[in-house]
């Protein structure tokens, strides 16, 4: 596994909007859409991909609030496609 983290980006987006979790996962998190277009009004959330080596796996969005004395870091979606789930992807992304 070679997990790492790229931003969202013009090039990357359409692939990013792609990821699905199951089914029945639908209301424990926001779609990825809905994070995108709350990152794109609010500029201290940061959307990236998750990637093992080239391959698109998963989701995260974290924010950076500075406004808290010494900042404060909020990790506050991931998600990981429906097709890459449990092969422990999310537990790498949290390490």
């Amino acid at each position: 596994m070679q997990l790492h983290f790229e931003p969202i980006t013009s090039q990357n987006r359409a692939a990013a909007l792609a990821l699905q979790i199951r089914k029945e996962q639908t209301g424990y998190i926001e779609s990825v859409e809905q994070c995108l277009k709350e990152a794109d009004r609010l500029r201290l959330w940061h959307p990236v991909g998750i990637y093992d080596a080239d391959m698109l796996v998963g989701f995260a969005m974290y924010g950076l609030f500075p406004a808290i004395p010494r900042g404060r870091l909020w990790l506050d979606r991931l998600l990981i496609d429906a097709r890459f789930q449990a092969m422990g992807y999310g537990k790498a992304a949290l390490a």
